[in-house]
């Protein structure tokens, strides 16, 4: 089974992002999606996400575009 892993902010899940989501999970078996923590995007792109993390994390569960969801790590 081949596992494909991406990693975004994933920030007001939009058409661009699905398709990007789409052609990953297409390059194996299962998708892991691990979302950027706020803070992380703080510190990269100096302002907050304008969507919590749960909630990214959730909308992309809800999609149904990814076999599973994590966290992204908290360091740079």
């Amino acid at each position: 089974m081949k596992t494909v892993m991406v990693f975004g902010v994933f920030d007001s899940l939009h058409e661009g992002h699905r398709a990007f989501l789409r052609h990953a999970r297409a390059l194996g078996d299962r998708l892991i999606v691990a979302v950027a923590p706020d803070e992380i995007v703080m510190t990269l792109k100096n302002r907050v996400p304008s969507v919590p993390l749960a909630a990214r994390m959730r909308a992309i569960l809800d999609a149904q575009l990814a076999y599973d969801v994590v966290s992204g790590d908290m360091t740079l």
